[in-house]
């Protein structure tokens, strides 16, 4: 009897400390952003980072701004990109502070060649912007432009332009290429060169700060590889046929 009290012991003790790192190795982390090519990239750089530290990840599509929401309260675990310093509006979020990908700023319209001087130089134009998208809302209000119209989708804003209810629209360069793609030959083109060319980063909500040494290495390591860049790459060729600027 003494043996199997001892045997039973040992096996409960052996399942207490087994099951947490169990528990780890099958955990799945969710992660809220618009479905793009963008997010397509980031997607498959974070789930290459994260599959290394062993957990399965997730993508939630939410717009924008419900995306931000629910990454902040905790309702997923984290944003799969967002642009530097939105920690400071969302203090619940956390960058690492490896970008995992970059975005071109582009215009995208009727016009031909027009020495656009910078952000400035838009300030007498009607400007479409993508809704929620926080920074070229902040580039447009700095710079002095005062007719900027939030549009909730790229095709709703491609028609405006086609219409003329609006100049030019400001949107990622993968974006404006969708829309060429998807429209075929018109008189709208994408007008180089960029406004601005950003990087973007990931965030996770503070509850999981514990793993944010280890998913930083990685992604550090994935960056000396070339990895980024590579992942980008090919999706970017597969999408387009062509290789990224």
């Amino acid at each position: 009897m003494r043996h199997k009290a001892i045997f039973a012991f040992l096996a409960s003790a052996i399942l207490l400390v087994t099951v947490p790192f169990t528990a780890h190795a099958s955990e799945k982390l969710e992660f809220s952003s618009i479905k793009s090519t963008l997010s397509d990239i980031a997607f498959k750089v974070l789930e290459e980072a994260y599959g290394r530290i062993n957990i399965e990840i997730e993508l939630i599509p939410y717009p924008v701004l419900r995306s931000l929401r629910s990454s902040s309260t905790g309702l997923v675990d984290g944003e799969l990109f967002k642009i530097k310093g939105l920690e400071k509006k969302y203090p619940n979020l956390i960058m690492l502070p490896v970008p995992i990908t970059t975005v071109d700023s582009m215009i995208i319209g009727k016009k031909g060649p027009v020495p656009f001087t910078g952000w400035q130089s838009l300030a007498p134009l009607r400007i479409g912007i993508y809704r929620g998208v926080l920074f070229t809302k902040k580039k447009t209000a700095k710079a002095g432009c005062t007719k900027v119209f939030e549009i909730e989708t790229h095709d709703q804003i491609f028609k405006m332009l086609e219409h003329d209810r609006i100049d030019i629209a400001i949107l990622t360069r993968i974006a404006c290429l969708k829309l060429i793609k998807k429209f075929g030959p018109t008189d709208i083109k994408l007008i180089e060169p960029p406004l601005e060319t950003f990087p973007v980063y990931h965030y996770l909500n503070k509850k999981h700060f514990k793993i944010i040494p280890k998913l930083t290495e990685e992604l550090e390591e994935m960056q000396k590889e070339g990895r980024i860049k590579q992942i980008r790459k090919e999706i970017i060729q597969r999408e387009f046929g062509k290789t990224p600027r």
